[in-house]
């Protein structure tokens, strides 16, 4: 075990658990890819990688967030390999829009934007093990010692994306209606707290609350309208969370940012009753 196992009653010990759970994850992927890479190119391959003529110096790739930003962004094409290379090929863009979603979730846990409480960081074992799972990571046991010190039965709850998706005319108003009253660019920086509740945006629009798996358009008539202006705004979809105010976050490249602005009657009932 090469992380301490926090007392579920500290919310630092709580926080420093996540933190560390990342950190373990980027590791143990970093010596996933350098390993097959050297076997692949050799043992100097971050020395030779192509260079557009921009580059001053080596990104670190041990560090954490290079590293997760690089593969998101697809800065360099060659740390992919040996992933595409294990994950199967109809998998990859759910697995990078996953990886994307860890990004994301390491800068609320790094910069304290998120309660350290045991609900989100079982979310966040969930999300690691998830991902470390398809490329056999040893941070899996981690993942699996966690858990079981939570005490909890929990069921892995697993849902694909589709990649089509359609947008009616009729719609136009409604999102109209949504968006009437925003006076923010989508993208502009959000500080936290965020609230515990999470949510995924599936690449069709819908919108999916994690822990209840429930989607919204069970319980609001509305909801497709809000998908369609949410997935035009984030295509590639993935993790939202929401801010004390009513505010949906999405995370941008290395931060999060506006999304959209919705209110009790957009959003899943009794999520917003304890705003400050």
């Amino acid at each position: 075990m090469r992380i301490t196992k926090p007392d579920w009653t500290i919310s630092g010990q709580i926080n420093q658990t996540g933190i560390g759970l990342i950190n373990l994850f980027t590791s143990d992927l970093f010596e996933f890819i350098n390993s097959n890479l050297r076997k692949l190119l050799g043992e100097d391959w971050e020395m030779n990688l192509p260079k557009d003529g921009t580059e001053k110096l080596q990104f670190n790739f041990r560090d954490p967030s290079i590293l997760l930003k690089d593969l998101g962004r697809k800065i360099t094409p060659t740390l992919r390999l040996p992933i595409n290379s294990k994950v199967l090929q109809e998998q990859h863009y759910n697995f990078y829009n996953l990886l994307s979603d860890i990004h994301g979730e390491r800068h609320l846990w790094v910069h304290q934007e998120i309660e350290p409480s045991k609900k989100n960081l079982i979310s966040l074992i969930e999300l690691v093990n998830t991902v470390a799972s398809q490329l056999e990571l040893p941070v899996i046991y981690e993942c699996e010692a966690l858990i079981k010190e939570d005490g909890e039965n929990r069921k892995e709850k697993t849902f694909v994306d589709v990649l089509d998706s359609s947008v009616e005319s009729a719609l136009v108003l409604a999102i109209n209606t949504l968006t009437r009253d925003e006076h923010v660019t989508v993208g502009s920086p959000l500080a936290g707290p965020y609230l515990d509740h999470s949510y995924t945006l599936h690449l069709n629009g819908s919108i999916r609350d994690r822990d209840a798996g429930v989607l919204l358009s069970d319980v609001i008539e509305s909801a497709e309208a809000l998908g369609t202006l949410l997935i035009a705004r984030k295509p590639t979809g993935g993790r939202i969370r929401l801010v004390p105010n009513g505010v949906l976050a999405a995370y941008f490249d290395d931060h999060w940012g506006f999304l959209a602005q919705v209110d009790e009657q957009s959003w899943f009932p009794g999520h917003l009753v304890n705003t400050k």
